[in-house]
Protein backbone atom coordinates (compact mmCIF):
# COMPACT_ATOMS: atom_id res chain seq x y z
CA UNK A 1 0.00 0.00 0.00
CA UNK A 2 2.94 2.35 0.56
CA UNK A 3 3.82 2.36 -3.14
CA UNK A 4 0.22 3.30 -3.97
CA UNK A 5 0.34 6.13 -1.43
CA UNK A 6 3.60 7.41 -2.91
CA UNK A 7 2.17 7.31 -6.42
CA UNK A 8 -0.95 9.17 -5.29
CA UNK A 9 1.19 11.72 -3.46
CA UNK A 10 3.03 12.49 -6.74
CA UNK A 11 -0.32 12.65 -8.52
CA UNK A 12 -1.65 15.21 -6.04
CA UNK A 13 1.47 17.29 -5.48
CA UNK A 14 3.01 17.21 -8.96
CA UNK A 15 -0.06 16.31 -11.03
CA UNK A 16 1.95 13.34 -12.22
CA UNK A 17 -0.04 10.81 -14.28
CA UNK A 18 -0.75 7.45 -12.66
CA UNK A 19 -1.02 4.04 -14.29
CA UNK A 20 -4.15 2.59 -15.86
CA UNK A 21 -5.36 0.86 -12.69
CA UNK A 22 -5.11 3.90 -10.42
CA UNK A 23 -6.48 6.19 -13.09
CA UNK A 24 -9.57 3.97 -13.35
CA UNK A 25 -9.94 4.10 -9.55
CA UNK A 26 -9.58 7.90 -9.54
CA UNK A 27 -12.13 8.13 -12.35
CA UNK A 28 -14.57 5.98 -10.36
CA UNK A 29 -14.62 3.30 -13.06
CA UNK A 30 -14.99 0.08 -11.09
CA UNK A 31 -15.09 -2.26 -14.08
CA UNK A 32 -11.93 -0.83 -15.60
CA UNK A 33 -10.16 -0.77 -12.24
CA UNK A 34 -10.93 -4.41 -11.53
CA UNK A 35 -9.94 -5.51 -15.02
CA UNK A 36 -6.60 -3.67 -14.73
CA UNK A 37 -5.78 -4.60 -11.13
CA UNK A 38 -3.13 -7.14 -10.36
CA UNK A 39 -3.80 -9.71 -7.63
CA UNK A 40 -2.42 -7.49 -4.85
CA UNK A 41 -4.49 -4.47 -5.85
CA UNK A 42 -7.69 -6.49 -6.25
CA UNK A 43 -7.38 -7.36 -2.58
CA UNK A 44 -6.49 -3.76 -1.60
CA UNK A 45 -9.00 -1.88 -3.73
CA UNK A 46 -11.24 -1.09 -0.75
CA UNK A 47 -8.29 0.35 1.19
CA UNK A 48 -7.15 2.33 -1.85
CA UNK A 49 -10.63 3.81 -2.31
CA UNK A 50 -10.82 4.70 1.39
CA UNK A 51 -7.45 6.39 1.19
CA UNK A 52 -8.45 8.41 -1.87
CA UNK A 53 -11.78 9.40 -0.32
CA UNK A 54 -10.29 10.41 3.04
CA UNK A 55 -6.89 11.84 2.09
CA UNK A 56 -6.97 13.29 -1.43
CA UNK A 57 -8.55 16.61 -2.39
CA UNK A 58 -11.98 16.13 -3.92
CA UNK A 59 -10.88 18.29 -6.85
CA UNK A 60 -8.56 15.55 -8.16
CA UNK A 61 -10.80 12.48 -8.37
CA UNK A 62 -14.36 11.39 -9.04
CA UNK A 63 -14.81 11.04 -12.81
CA UNK A 64 -12.87 11.13 -16.08
CA UNK A 65 -13.30 14.85 -16.66
CA UNK A 66 -12.17 15.76 -13.14
CA UNK A 67 -9.01 13.66 -13.43
CA UNK A 68 -8.29 15.09 -16.89
CA UNK A 69 -8.67 18.66 -15.60
CA UNK A 70 -6.46 17.90 -12.59
CA UNK A 71 -3.68 16.57 -14.77
CA UNK A 72 -3.92 19.61 -17.07
CA UNK A 73 -3.83 21.86 -13.98
CA UNK A 74 -7.07 23.60 -14.96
Amino acid sequence: MEEIKETLKKYVEDRYPVGDFLRAVLENDLFAAMSRADSRNRIRIHDICNYIYNKLPMECWGDKETVKKWLKNE
